[in-house]
């Protein structure tokens, strides 16, 4: 039987492969038509994926440049494992999200590429042990070939889909074997996803179905909070999960099967907290690893989201307060250290807060780098964050291996309105074991949300004298200017248009500082800071500071 199929002409797909590989590869099938296990040939229905591409990096694909985050790849022969090629840009190269890019843009010639792509692949990756054939590649993969199969597989040739559903039945054995527990939280959800969707559109993986759907609502029951945040405190990894878990749903709509309520229930807590971090700018608010994001994929979240319900001023178990006065929005860390295993994103940014008047950030975090570890170790730093520090010393300790050391062991936080206004009032001990100092911030607007009033105490409660000096800083977005008076008795800051504010502080020495900003994009963009410096004295050391709106001549 075997030789009879090698004295047929070669599949298209197949050309490339050795001998020995088209024996290995026929002996395969073969065997799995004897034990009545049939390599697929067509999907039960169609994947709807709903999320945006981008043109322009589908036409520097059809040029024969692949845009990794920013980093472009220009291969005209396609190399799979390019030399000196990081972990996160091999995973974009190997994971053919840019699919996604390709159906975009539409038309012949993007699902001729798409297929021309997929075949060299599978005719370059056949060694199971290759890095594109990680979990975590491999999840990715197989859910965007089935995603876009009706795309690139229109007016594909018969060879074409032999070789690629003996291809995906070879990465769905392997998938299917992993053990979940060895996984990082997001690959667990996407193996999940993959297995589910395999099972639901594939008859001969049927039997993946119920172990996928398992798996991912046993993530889903780990990871998502009660107010819908991620147990990692960011709210970047509720992207990816938010994403997936709309995918599922479709899924089983589509393959007519009933939702789970955890799913449902999970959607709907975390398109709550989606909401919660995306300003009026529809972007997302920068704490622990995360940047504004891709606006059209957030438009089209916060579009299946909805607005059914009442936007929460507080999500408890994440630890976020969040003060909306007319056109002023703070929104306030008040939330201790992820647990072990989920804090490799947390930043020590204690009582940090962001501040936005109308679409414009003006008070910000830093970010974080989308692939650059130095800079991601960099700037979960507490320095990087609109925070206090004392001694120049961290809230947290940051480990070499990324995992939290030294935390605040005692968070405690009110959220009440007063004169008026609307305050948030917090506390951590952060400091406790390194200088003796309790750190309480209160941070609220009245007066319609043209006034924005902060106070930082620190308790010495060590016994000792003096210990050092604390450090209030106040990063600025970059569309944000602000110069010293010449009195050097208040900052003005400056927004886009001519609106502004004017700054006071007591009690403190004031200096402008550079800063970077990494909210978006992959290259740090100059800005300034504000910083208060005071010393720490005395059995308590307080300072009021203050921020008035004015139209700024």
């Amino acid at each position: 039987m075997i030789n009879v199929l090698l004295n047929k002409d070669t599949p298209l797909a197949l050309k490339g492969f050795s001998q020995k590989e088209k024996l290995d590869r026929l002996r395969l099938r073969f065997t799995q038509r004897l034990l009545k296990k049939n390599i697929p040939s067509f999907l039960n229905f169609e994947i709807n994926d709903p999320w945006p591409g981008e043109v322009d990096k589908a036409r520097l694909l059809l040029s024969g440049c692949f845009d990794l985050d920013g980093v472009l790849l220009e291969q005209q022969q396609p190399n799979w494992d390019p030399i000196g090629l990081d972990e996160k840009h091999l995973y974009r190269l190997n994971n053919f999200d840019w699919l996604r890019d390709l159906k975009t843009l539409g038309g012949e010639q993007s699902r001729q590429k798409g297929r021309q792509l997929i075949a060299h692949w599978i005719t370059h990756n056949r060694a199971s042990s290759a890095p594109s054939w990680s979990p975590q590649i491999m999840a990715m993969r197989i859910y965007n070939w089935l995603a876009f199969y009706n795309f690139f597989c229109s007016s594909a040739p018969d060879d074409f889909l032999d070789v690629f559903f003996d291809s995906l039945s070879e990465q769905l054995h392997q998938l299917s074997r992993v053990q979940t527990k060895s996984l990082d939280d997001m690959t667990q959800m996407r193996l999940g996803r993959a297995l589910c969707i395999s099972g639901l559109v594939l008859n001969e993986y049927s039997f993946l179905h119920e172990k996928g759907l398992n798996i991912f609502l046993r993530g889903l029951q780990e990871q998502i909070l009660l107010d819908g945040g991620h147990i990692s405190r960011s709210p970047a990894a509720l992207i990816p999960l938010l994403c997936a878990a709309h995918d599922m749903r479709m899924a089983l709509q589509l393959g007519h099967q009933k939702i789970p309520l955890l799913l449902q229930s999970s959607i709907e807590r975390m398109n709550n907290a989606l909401r919660f971090f995306c300003y009026n700018d529809k972007q997302l608010a920068l704490f622990h690893g995360t940047q504004e994001g891709e606006k059209q994929l957030l438009s089209t979240l916060l579009s299946l989201a909805g607005n059914r319900q009442k936007m929460p001023k507080s999500l408890p178990q994440s630890g976020f307060e969040r003060v909306a006065i007319g056109r002023s929005l703070i929104t306030m860390d008040v939330g201790g250290a992820a647990p072990r295993d989920h804090d490799l994103a947390y930043h020590a940014s204690a009582l940090a807060f962001e501040f936005c008047y109308g679409k414009q950030r003006v008070f910000v975090n830093c970010g974080t780098h989308p692939y650059n570890a130095d800079w991601q170790r960099a700037l979960r730093h507490s320095a990087a964050h609109s925070t206090a520090q004392i001694n120049n010393l961290d809230s947290a300790e940051i480990l070499d291996n990324d995992t939290i050391g030294r935390k605040p062991l005692n968070i405690a936080h009110e959220h009440e309105p007063l004169d008026g206004g609307d305050y948030i009032s917090a506390m951590h001990d952060g400091y406790l074991s390194t200088n003796g100092i309790k750190h309480y911030r209160q941070v609220g607007a009245q007066n319609r949300g043209k006034i924005i009033t902060g106070q930082d105490h620190f308790e010495n409660i060590s016994g000792e004298g003096s210990q050092g000096t604390a450090q209030i800083r106040f990063h600025l977005h970059p569309s944000v200017r602000a110069s010293l008076t010449r009195d050097k008795n208040e900052i003005l800051i400056s927004l886009p248009g001519g609106t502004g504010f004017r700054f006071y502080w007591s009690d403190a020495q004031v200096q402008l500082e550079d800063s970077i900003y990494m909210g978006q994009g992959n290259s740090p963009i100059k800005t300034k800071q504000i910083v208060l410096s005071a010393p720490l004295h005395a059995a308590m050391t307080s300072v009021e500071w203050l921020i008035k709106l004015e139209e700024l001549s």
